[in-house]
């Protein structure tokens, strides 16, 4: 169930930051070039979408006890965990606690590493693996 709700929150969340990219592109003023930086923001999203989808497909195979499923979320959790630490470090070593931007990016980084941490515990469960037998 953790797995399906994380894939399906990314998953939209990808979608609606595509369309956002998609949209700043092209809403661009005349003279001014958009193009590199709206590509790249659309190519980091669509690797977003992957995870996002790997989850969600992780979470729909573990409701149907299917072998592929905790592993799958697995495999999307554990980079976009690692990630989220990483950020938060960077975010930390660039101390700016007056800053709205910084305790929104922090907080929200801080979310991310939470949930995804739940899902890396509740596949290590050993009532998981017994579960699936994995």
């Amino acid at each position: 169930m953790h797995a399906l709700l994380v894939g399906a929150a990314m998953t939209g969340g990808m979608l609606y930051l595509i369309y956002t990219t998609w949209v700043w592109m092209e809403d661009a003023p005349v003279g001014e070039n958009r193009v590199i930086g709206g590509v790249v923001g659309l190519l980091i999203c669509c690797v977003g979408l992957l995870f996002g989808l790997a989850i969600l497909v992780g979470g729909i195979g573990s409701l149907t006890k299917a072998d592929f499923g905790p592993p799958l979320a697995h495999f999307g959790c554990t980079p976009l965990l690692g990630l989220s630490i990483l950020a938060m470090g960077r975010g930390l070593i660039m101390w700016e606690p007056s800053s709205y931007d910084w305790r929104l990016q922090m907080g929200g980084f801080a979310t991310a590493a939470v949930v995804l941490g739940i899902g890396r515990v509740l596949y290590k469960a050993r009532s998981t693996r017994e579960y699936f037998e994995i």
